[in-house]
C-alpha cells in the first residue's frame, strides 16, 4: 500500500515550492498530492517552473494533482462558467503531466441551490468529464471523481456508482463520507472496486474539519486493498510533520 500526503497540511501562507521543502523532511513518504490553485488561478508559469525545480531538487514523487474547486463548477447550467471550469481542470492535467503525476482529482460541482435539478446537473458534470477525459487520455492521466458533501453533486453512493458506470475512476474521501452517511466504511465498500485513491481525514460528522484521528486511520488501513493509494489529508493545525513521520515508521 502506498501512503501519500496532501500539501494542504502546510500553511497556505507558504508558497508552493517552499511547501515541498518542508514535505521533503518526512521520512518514509512515498508521494504527494499537489494543490496548484495559485499557479492555475493566476496562470503563473514562473511559479510552476519553481515548483517543478523543487520537485526535482528534493527528489519528490507527485502522485496526484487536485484540480481547483473553489469558484469552479463543471455541472453549471451557465455554459460559459461550465466551460471556464473545464479549462481550469484541463490546466491541472497539463500540470500533472509536467510533474509526471498519474492522477487528477476533480469535484463534480460547486455548492448548488436547494431547488436545483440534481439529475440535470449530474448529466452536465458527466458531459464535462467526457470532454476533460479526452485531454487526460492524451496525456496518460487518470481522472478521479471525488465524493463531496451536502449541497454538491456526487455526494451520495448512488451518484458515485453512476459516475463509475460512465467509465470514470473514483477518489474516496473518508471525511466527506462521514458527514453524508455517518458510516464511511459502508460507503467505501459500496464503491471500492472503482476507487484508486482515498483521502483520509476525520471530523465530527457535521463539519468538514479535516481533522486527524490516528486510531481511525490505522483501523481503516486494515480494510483497504493493497493497490489503493491512501492520502493523509488533514489541515495543518491538526497534525505535525513529526507526527506523520512517526506514523509512517510503524506502517
Amino acid at each position: 500500500m502506498k501512503i501519500t500526503i496532501s500539501d494542504r497540511i502546510i500553511d497556505n501562507s507558504i508558497n508552493e515550492p517552499d511547501k515541498l521543502s518542508v514535505l521533503s523532511n518526512i521520512m518514509g513518504l512515498t508521494g504527494i498530492d499537489s494543490r496548484t490553485d495559485n499557479i492555475i488561478d493566476n496562470d503563473n508559469l514562473d511559479l510552476l517552473e519553481q515548483y517543478e525545480n523543487a520537485v526535482k531538487k528534493y527528489k519528490l514523487n507527485i502522485v496526484s494533482v487536485h484540480a481547483p474547486f473553489k469558484n469552479q463548477d463543471i455541472s453549471s447550467e451557465d455554459e460559459h462558467f461550465r466551460k471556464k471550469s473545464i479549462r481550469n481542470i484541463e490546466k491541472s492535467i497539463l500540470i500533472a503531466d509536467r510533474l509526471q503525476a498519474s492522477y487528477v482529482t476533480v469535484h463534480c460541482s460547486g455548492k448548488i441551490e436547494n431547488n436545483a435539478d440534481n439529475k440535470k446537473l449530474l448529466e452536465n458534470a458527466i458531459k464535462s468529464l467526457d470532454e476533460i477525459k479526452i485531454m487526460a487520455d492524451v496525456n496518460d492521466i487518470t481522472l478521479l471523481v471525488e465524493n463531496t458533501i451536502e449541497n454538491m453533486i456526487c455526494h451520495s453512493i448512488d451518484e458515485m456508482k453512476y459516475i463509475a458506470e460512465k467509465g470514470f475512476s473514483l477518489c474516496f474521501d473518508y471525511g466527506h463520507a462521514n458527514i453524508i452517511s455517518g458510516d464511511p466504511t459502508k460507503f467505501y465498500n459500496a464503491i471500492k472496486d472503482d476507487v484508486k485513491i482515498i483521502h483520509f481525514h476525520t471530523n465530527n460528522g457535521k463539519k468538514d474539519e479535516h481533522n486527524f484521528d490516528e486510531q481511525i486511520f490505522r483501523t481503516m488501513l486494515d480494510s483497504v486493498d493493497n493497490n489503493t493509494i491512501v492520502e493523509i489529508e488533514p489541515d495543518n493545525q491538526y497534525i505535525s510533520i513529526e507526527q506523520i513521520t512517526e506514523i509512517l515508521k510503524t506502517l
